[in-house]
């Protein structure tokens, strides 16, 4: 297998990278990026692996296209997600390609998921948003809620540690997010939550433990209601770093809401780079989902987690899917994780990868 990366010089790339390690009949890794110096550093580190540097054009759909054709298998590490998802993916179209993404904005999965019919046409596979969230989130929901007879909600709370060390789409991404209307389920119905509002405190995993967190543009409540029919309330809260640093980005996000000067946006990216840390290393991050409803006729909340390297956790979960999709005979067309990775295998190939996971469970009585 011929696998290309977009965005290989980013640090969820450069962390998914790592994990294709574990994958069996990988011929080739394309690096793609426009930064030529740190593709160059990149190629250094990976003197083990038989990886070719490629020069990305992401702007250009032609550039991507051309790039493409070279490989088997297409990563999507390209961030902010919101800028560029809808333009690849007319390129893997173009291409012929099968690819896995880590999107994580709703926005984008929705333009993707619009695209489902033409991509079924074309005869590829997408896999819309395989990281920590979305991606890993979807499946501990499956699994939170397979242990219950009747689901009735499902919280996400996700804590992000802004004293880490963040690269810049991650960054962008976190100033889109936190501005505008956050994606929530009512009641059984699509609804909305004005982005960065509603703080709770929720106790995370140790050593991250209590944070407050709030509503956040995510993918998760868009999607997880085909795959789990009849839950009622589907809601998805981030926090991140302390209060301080949190308020500061918020403000941030909502000075930016609606702004699409290059100007503008660059000012908003730069103040948001003076509350965090710059650099290598690595970046706390923790995510909580709890599923409530009944079990046996009692009320129970059954709640997982993981805790780790936000970059390290996604690339885990890119590479299960690449491994995945390697052997299995998934079917022309466009999926959201819950659809194809909620298998035995997946969270096994994870497990032998090193990833651990919290379960916890309250009944009411």
């Amino acid at each position: 297998m011929k696998v290309l990366i977009l965005g290989a010089a980013g640090k969820a790339a450069r962390a998914a990278i790592s994990a294709l390690r574990f994958l069996t009949g990988l011929e080739r890794i394309y690096l793609a990026d426009n930064n030529a110096e740190a593709l160059c550093k990149l190629s250094a580190d990976l003197a083990r692996f038989p990886v070719s540097l490629r020069y990305l054009d992401a702007e250009n759909e032609s550039s991507l296209y051309e790039r493409m054709l070279e490989a088997d298998l297409v990563l999507g590490c390209l961030g902010p997600f919101h800028r560029y998802e809808s333009r690849i993916v007319h390129a893997v179209i173009a291409a012929g390609r099968d690819y896995l993404s880590l999107c994580d904005d709703p926005e984008a999965v929705e333009e993707v998921l619009a695209l489902g019919s033409e991509v079924e046409r074309s005869g590829v596979r997408v896999l819309c948003g395989c990281g920590l969230t979305p991606g890993l989130s979807n499946l501990l929901a499956c699994r939170a809620c397979s242990r219950l007879d009747r689901t009735e909600n499902i919280e996400f709370s996700w804590f992000l540690d802004l004293a880490s060390y963040l690269g810049e789409a991650t960054l962008e991404h976190l100033l889109h997010a936190f501005a505008g209307k956050a994606p929530v389920r009512k009641g059984g119905k699509t609804a909305a939550a004005r982005a960065g509002s509603w703080e709770e405190l929720v106790c995370f995993p140790p050593p991250v433990g209590g944070k407050a967190v709030s509503y956040l543009r995510h993918p998760e409540p868009i999607t997880l209601p085909s795959a789990m029919a009849g839950v009622g309330d589907i809601v998805f809260k981030a926090g991140v770093g302390s209060r301080g640093k949190g308020l500061a980005l918020h403000s941030l996000a909502w000075l930016g809401e609606g702004r699409t000067t290059e100007l503008w946006l660059t000012a908003l990216r730069t103040a948001a780079m003076g509350i965090t840390r710059r650099g290598d290393g690595s970046c706390l991050t923790a995510m909580r989902v709890t599923a409530s409803g009944v079990k046996d006729g009692t009320t129970v909340q059954r709640t997982l987690g993981v805790v780790g390297d936000y970059y390290h956790i996604s690339g885990l979960v890119m590479a299960a899917a690449a491994y995945s999709i390697a052997g299995a005979g998934w079917a022309p067309g466009v999926y959201t994780p819950e659809a194809l990775l909620d298998d035995a295998s997946v969270f096994a190939w994870l497990h032998r990868a090193g990833l651990r996971i919290l379960i916890g469970e309250v009944e009411e009585r």
